[in-house]
């Protein structure tokens, strides 16, 4: 079982870091208010989410959100009113919103990939989140979720693949009776506090399925020279948690450039 409260203090220092970069996910829902309340301005809505680095895959990178607004709005009209309808239990919108997306492209002739429908929970979540962000849980980068779970001992409900809805909701209920309280009781309070709790949740198990070095992510060093980094090659990705060089090493690379 995890250390919690000392867990919490190491996020603590982690968004202290000028390498912390995760900050532009409040600003994001900040700049979408009344996103989805009115679905009869879902196309101009879809045109201001456009898509985040914490978007879901399928929906919004695949080109099944473009689809459905240029050939049937109405269809996903009528499964999002569905989804956001806070009367009915939200298991049961999760799955359904799932398995609508899936039957409807399945049996559209004009949705070529029908191998490729892998809509799922982190979607639905998506939506949730930016219709209701001061009561849904954003569910998506999903490892991260897993790892913290295992090393909590969390029960099978909170992993269970076949049913999204119920693996959605237990831990959309941790997040709220337990884990989004701890957070505020050691001063982590934002305007959405289950941002807080998906904040904390990625930014302290980011790592989990990577090569372990035997270091955590908060022990390693920044990078100190960009010597240290290969900048041989063109068209470069950096990937890293904060706190470990990524913006410092290229600046540093830029200002060599522009001095010689």
């Amino acid at each position: 079982m995890l250390d919690l409260d000392k867990l919490i203090k190491e996020y603590i220092s982690v968004k202290k870091n000028p390498e912390y970069d995760e900050g532009y996910k409040w600003s994001y829902v900040d700049n979408l208010p009344g996103i989805f309340s009115n679905l009869d301005n879902l196309q101009e809505d879809i045109k201001k989410v456009k898509a985040p680095n914490f978007s879901p895959h399928f929906m919004m990178r695949t080109g099944a959100f473009s689809y459905y607004i240029a050939e049937k709005p109405g269809v996903l009209r009528k499964i999002f009113a569905d989804l956001f309808n806070e009367n009915n239990d939200v298991e049961k919108r999760i799955n359904e919103f799932i398995m609508a997306i899936k039957q409807d492209l399945n049996s559209d002739p004009k949705w070529g990939n029908k191998s490729y429908i892998t809509v799922g929970v982190e979607d639905a979540s998506f939506f949730l989140f930016l219709r209701y962000p001061d009561r849904h849980l954003l569910f998506t980068r999903l490892k991260p979720f897993k790892k913290f779970g295992e090393l909590m001992n969390f029960g099978d409900q909170f992993t269970d693949t076949q049913n999204p809805g119920k693996r959605y909701n237990s831990w959309l209920q941790y997040c709220k009776a337990q884990l989004s309280p701890m957070l505020i009781k050691y001063g982590v309070i934002s305007k959405y506090p289950l941002l807080d709790c998906q904040d904390f949740i990625f930014c302290m198990f980011q790592d989990a399925g990577k090569e372990k070095t035997g270091e955590t992510k908060y022990e390693k060093n920044v990078v100190s020279s960009s010597d240290e980094r290969d900048f041989s090659k063109l068209n470069i990705i950096l990937c890293g948690p904060p706190g470990t060089g990524k913006t410092f090493g290229t600046r540093n690379r830029a200002e060599e450039l522009i001095s010689t």
